[in-house]
């Protein structure tokens, strides 16, 4: 018999994107998947082929449309819609955005922070605002389709920092948890309360 009080919200990060100037991206438009990335979201989307998804919700930014749109190929009557709730992380650094900028103007100092404590890095969105915003929309979510399957598409720290908040552990463990390109946190809910967690690796 069906559980109809579990819901199920499978969170893809977007495939591989073309090679791109060597700047922190976030939120800049412009970055498409590439040939690779493009076969990693099709084998995504027929791995989720096997769920009744109704529901396929994304990030503004290019790359993750285009992973969206490849998974809504397989769930027809799907509602596709995106949301910026799911959008990329906007970094900043001693006080500045870093979005645009080289990753040479900040030399080994902002990786130093990012890996040990990316809390610390303030200027734009703190990852404590990012990951607020993102496990609301999943609480909103969970409301809206209890008993249902929805898929999320969003970027590696969102999905990363979603996915510790929900299992009530510290953010700064942002890098000790994997999300490869075109990998799936299947999340299991019984109500608003989280039940399980299965991590499927990326489709190379």
């Amino acid at each position: 018999m069906k559980d109809i009080t579990k819901t199920t919200i499978f969170f893809v990060r977007h495939g591989e994107t073309h090679k791109g100037k060597e700047i922190f991206w976030s939120r800049k438009p412009g970055r498409s998947l590439s040939q690779k990335g493009i076969k990693q979201i099709e084998k995504a989307a027929s791995y989720l082929s096997q769920f009744p998804i109704i529901g396929i919700f994304y990030s503004p930014s290019k790359r993750t449309t285009q992973s969206a749109i490849i998974i809504s190929e397989s769930f027809r009557h799907a509602e596709i819609t995106t949301s910026k709730e799911l959008w990329e992380w906007d970094q900043g650094f001693n006080g500045k955005r870093v979005e645009g900028k080289p990753f040479s103007s900040f030399g080994q100092e902002i990786n130093n922070v990012y890996q040990s404590h990316p809390t610390k890095m303030i200027g734009g969105e703190t990852l404590i605002e990012a990951i607020q915003r993102a496990s609301g929309f999943v609480n909103e979510l969970i409301f809206k389709y209890e008993g249902k399957f929805i898929v999320c598409v969003s970027h590696e720290d969102v999905i990363r920092g979603t996915v510790l908040v929900l299992q009530k552990e510290s953010l700064d463990n942002l890098n000790s948890i994997p999300c490869v390109k075109g990998s799936i946190y299947k999340l299991v809910f019984r109500k608003e309360r989280l039940i399980s967690v299965e991590y499927i690796p990326g489709f190379t």
